[in-house]
């Protein structure tokens, strides 16, 4: 019995032993992901991300790198937000300081928010200034 032969086997082996413990069988590999519950960062779209991350690089060359994780009010993000999404309803495509995608900025500031509300920041609209 050559190798290729004793590696199907061992595969057929293996199919019939999870049918007997009541598990789906492993997918014809050596490799086996125990995944399952975790997020699947595959989903998030990237050209998106791409977008998001441009106007973090814009905003650290301008204020310095996570420099908005030191915020005094967190606030200012959703006012910022506010801004960006009232610019592209108001039919502009794009922000005239950074040239960036206004979608792009509200989407950056949401995750900043998201962040720092994860991380047990109050975030509220008209916060302290």
């Amino acid at each position: 019995m050559g190798s290729d032969e004793i590696a199907k086997r061992v595969q057929e082996l293996e199919a019939e032993r999870a049918r007997w413990a009541g598990e789906e069988p492993a997918a014809f590999s050596a490799c086996r992901k125990n995944d399952q519950g975790k997020p699947r960062m595959s989903l998030l779209p990237p050209r998106a991300m791409l977008a998001v991350g441009e106007v973090l690089t814009h905003g650290a060359g301008l204020y310095g790198a996570d420099n908005w994780r030191r915020v005094d009010d967190p606030s200012r993000y959703l006012d910022a937000l506010m801004r960006h999404h009232y610019a592209r309803m108001s039919g502009r495509k794009t922000d005239q300081d950074s040239g960036l995608s206004h979608l792009a900025h509200l989407a950056a500031n949401a995750l900043m928010l998201l962040e720092l509300e994860l991380d047990g920041r109050e975030v509220t609209p008209g916060g302290p200034r």
